[in-house]
């Protein structure tokens, strides 16, 4: 039977730019001699960090004039927060927003650790004065999760177009944009060179400054924090990029169990997907003929034919026995939508006491 799987949907922070009171910027556009942070208020040139130090020539910062009204990718300090990401093999990402001041106090943390090629987990938890709330969702090649709720199930499943169970959460991307920012030295950090930068903001009505570091190789942003105040309520971002090229081997989070994979569907299967304890898919083949498939095969993988159901002839049922694994297993065939549609549930097998 077709299977109709809901669609997660993720409710993620708008990221409003930030706008410096400097009257000039640096700002990464690639390799330079030197940089300036032109304020305005008679501040001198920032000496250029050193392009022949180990880490590559890196990302140097060139002046630019700050920008009043609607902001385009030119105009901001960082077009691209992610910028760099994409070439790391793995690295681990914290994002956390804290709001207090209000009569709804709440911090959000967004965790997630993403393997290149290979799939994200990210965690999410809303904690407000009423409680905590947390989501897991994640993908891990062509297989999802996702866990709702403290102590919930994880329902894993497995497709054949290989689709995540929600868009991924990209905390960077959830940062307030900077508009300028001016360099305040240099370190190395995460183990490669990097060079820091301190930004003042005006999000809204709130106010406030923050420092951020860049590698100087790649240009990833590496850490991002600020403070906003707005009289009545405060806000602190705080951003890291950590365990970089050595999250090592991808695997699925304690309590997701892999998918249903010992069953096997038949030739030409199509729509398929696997679910922890099931298996559904359609196909053109005959319904008789998907009968006789699993007639015969399911005996060499250890299961026993207990009996059919066919009050209808289009749409029998079939049940299995495996006693090695005491487990019980319901195959539906049924015509739907002009095509052949099998579903697979397996259960513990039904036990009686004496």
């Amino acid at each position: 039977m077709k299977r109709i799987i809901p669609t997660l949907l993720i409710l993620v922070l708008a990221a409003p730019s930030c706008s410096s009171s400097d009257q000039g910027t640096t700002k990464p556009t690639g390799p330079a001699t030197s940089q300036t942070s032109a304020t305005g208020d008679g501040s001198t040139e920032v000496p250029s960090t050193d392009t022949g130090t180990s880490g590559g020539t890196g990302t140097q910062p060139s002046a630019t004039a700050s920008t009043v009204g609607a902001l385009t990718a030119d105009d901001l300090f960082l077009p691209d927060p992610t910028v760099g990401l994409a070439g790391l093999t793995s690295y681990h990402q914290e994002m956390i927003l804290t709001v207090t001041g209000s009569a709804a106090d709440t911090t959000d943390t967004y965790v997630r650790d993403s393997w290149a090629g290979i799939g994200t987990s990210t965690a999410i938890t809303l904690t407000t004065p009423t409680g905590v709330t947390e989501l897991l969702v994640g993908d891990l090649g062509q297989t999802s999760y996702v866990r709702s709720g403290t102590g919930a199930a994880c329902t894993v499943r497995w497709n054949e177009a290989g689709t995540p169970a929600a868009p991924p959460v990209e905390p960077a991307a959830m940062l307030p944009r900077v508009v300028t920012a001016s360099q305040t030295g240099t370190e190395v950090r995460e183990g490669v060179p990097a060079t820091g930068y301190r930004f003042d903001a005006q999000v809204g009505g709130a106010s406030g400054s923050g420092e951020l570091w860049l590698a100087d190789d790649s240009g990833t942003m590496l850490s991002y924090s600020l403070d906003l105040a707005d009289g009545a309520t405060t806000q602190q971002y705080r951003y890291a990029v950590s365990s970089i090229n050595a999250l090592g081997e991808a695997t699925l989070p304690a309590g997701c169990t892999p998918v249903l994979d010992s069953i096997p569907a038949i030739d030409g299967a199509t729509n398929l997907q696997r679910l922890t304890n099931g298996l559904d898919y359609s196909t053109t083949a005959a319904v008789a003929d998907v009968v006789a498939f699993y007639e015969q095969t399911m005996p060499s993988l250890g299961w026993a034919l207990v009996g059919t159901r066919a009050d209808d002839p289009a749409r029998p049922t079939m049940f299995f026995a495996n006693a090695t694994t005491q487990q019980a297993a319901s195959i539906f065939v049924e015509i739907a939508d002009g095509s052949t549609w099998v579903s697979v549930i397996v259960r513990a097998a039904a036990t009686t006491t004496g």
